[in-house]
C-alpha cells in the first residue's frame, strides 16, 4: 500500500494504533556554498552508509535511496547561481518523487537546500504548504539585511516570497509557504530585521525562552495545529542546530541550550499521523564535527518519530 491510497483522517485517538505503510524516497542534498562550513557536503553519503540499513530493518515502510544532488562549483559562478542550479535540480527530484506517489525525506546540505525542497512540493501539489520549521536561527534574512551574505540564513524569507528573485521564482507561482500556516520553533540566534519579516507576513514563531516557559510538548502541538490546517498540506524541516549541542554536535552553526534531543524526540512521536504531511527535511548536518556519530544517529531518529 502507498501512503496515498487511501484517504486518511487527519488525526487519531492513538497514533501508534495505526499503521502507515509508505514508500520513502530519501534524497541527499550535498549543498555547502550557501552555509557556513564545506563539510555539510559530506552529510548526505555519510548518513548513507552509516543510517540507512537501520533504517530499512528497523521499520515496516520501505526506505529507498533515491540518490544525492550535488552542487557544481564551476569556474566563477557566484554563490547565488550554485544554490539556484542546484535547487532547481533539487525541486525537480522532490517533485518527481511526489508524482510517483512516494513520500520524500531530504537529507542536507545547508539549509539553503530548503529552497529547492519545497519548490518541489509545491509544483507537485500546486499550492502553498504549511511549515513546522525547527531551527536554533530563523533564517529570514534578504540580501540586504544579511551581514554574512550566506544563503543558509535566507531560506525561509525566499520561501515566503522575499529576497534574491533568481531564489524565489523556483516553486508555483506566489509564495512557497503559506504565512499564516507557517511556524518556527526553537529560534535563538537572529537579527531584528528577521523577527520583523516574519511578523509583517502574519508567521508564528516561538522562541528558545518562550520554549522554556511552555515546554517543548505544549509548543510543538500548538505549532503543528496551525501548520497543519494549511489545506494543500504542510512540511516539516528541521536544521539540527536547533538542538542542543550536547546532543548533536555535527552542525556547522553549534548554538547553545537548544533543544534537547529525547524531548524533541517525544513531542513529535506524540503528533497525530496526517496524509497532509508532504514531505520532511534534515538539514545542516556536519560529519566533520559529529563526535562519536551521535548526530547522524539523531537524524534517523527524528525520520523515525515523524514517520511511525
Amino acid at each position: 500500500m502507498r501512503r496515498f491510497d487511501v484517504e486518511w483522517p487527519h488525526s487519531f485517538p492513538s497514533p501508534a494504533s495505526y499503521t502507515f505503510l509508505m514508500n520513502i524516497q530519501i534524497v541527499g542534498a550535498a549543498c555547502s556554498v550557501g552555509g557556513r562550513h564545506s563539510g555539510c557536503r559530506q552529510g548526505p553519503e555519510v548518513f548513507k552508509h552509516k543510517e540507512l540499513v537501520g533504517l530499512q530493518q528497523s521499520s515496516q515502510h520501505q526506505y529507498f535511496w533515491n540518490g544525492t544532488e550535488q552542487e557544481q562549483l564551476v569556474g566563477s559562478s557566484t554563490n547565488t547561481a550554485v544554490v539556484r542550479e542546484y535547487c532547481r535540480r533539487l525541486r525537480d527530484r522532490v517533485r518527481e518523487v511526489i508524482r510517483h506517489h512516494d513520500f520524500p525525506v531530504v537529507i542536507g546540505g545547508d539549509h539553503s537546500c530548503a529552497i529547492g525542497t519545497w519548490a518541489g512540493v509545491t509544483q507537485a501539489q500546486r499550492g502553498s504548504v504549511g511549515m513546522l520549521w525547527i531551527d536554533a536561527h530563523m533564517d529570514s534574512h534578504t540580501p540586504t539585511s544579511s551581514g554574512s551574505g550566506k544563503i543558509h540564513g535566507m531560506p525561509v524569507a525566499c520561501l515566503l516570497g522575499e529576497g534574491d528573485a533568481r531564489l524565489v521564482d523556483l516553486g508555483h507561482k506566489g509564495p512557497i509557504f503559506s504565512p499564516q500556516h507557517t511556524c518556527l520553533v526553537g529560534v535563538r540566534s537572529f537579527e531584528s530585521t528577521e523577527p520583523q519579516l516574519l511578523q509583517d507576513k502574519g508567521v508564528s514563531f516561538y522562541t528558545m525562552e518562550q520554549v522554556n516557559q511552555l515546554g517543548l510538548a505544549k509548543v510543538i502541538s500548538l505549532a503543528y495545529k496551525k501548520v497543519s490546517a494549511c489545506p494543500t498540506g504542510f512540511g516539516v524541516s528541521i536544521d539540527l542546530d536547533a538542538l542542543d549541542p550536547q546532543d548533536a554536535p555535527g552542525v556547522s552553526v553549534p548554538e547553545p541550550d537548544g533543544l534537547k534531543v529525547n524531548e524533541l524526540l517525544s513531542a513529535l512521536r506524540s503528533l497525530p499521523r496526517s496524509d497532509k504531511l508532504k514531505a520532511i527535511e534534515i538539514a545542516e548536518f556536519n560529519p566533520e564535527f559529529d563526535t562519536d556519530g551521535r548526530t547522524s544517529t539523531v537524524v534517523s531518529k527524528l525520520i523515525h518519530s515523524l514517520l511511525h
